[in-house]
């Protein structure tokens, strides 16, 4: 918690992505560059990616098993 006070006296403190106006007590989101939201953007994009590709991986193996969790039928219930 780092505490900020304005031009016009007003003690603001801020939590995390969000700034608590002293005040009125409520919650003013502060506003991020376009530089930061690309970032952050990417940074999704590649969690995403890896997720996707863990998963992937993860139903081959279980395919390769005999495992299938699409269809809700295993080997043994096939037979």
């Amino acid at each position: 918690m780092t505490k900020r006070i304005k031009a016009n006296g007003q003690k603001r403190v801020t939590t995390g992505a969000r700034i608590i106006n002293r005040q009125t007590g409520k919650l003013t989101p502060v506003k991020h560059s376009k530089a930061q939201q690309v970032e952050v953007d990417s940074f999704t994009n590649q969690l995403v990616a890896a997720f996707t590709e863990a998963s992937m991986q993860a139903r081959a193996e279980n395919a390769s098993l005999g495992i299938f969790s699409d269809s809700n039928l295993s080997a043994s219930q096939e037979q």
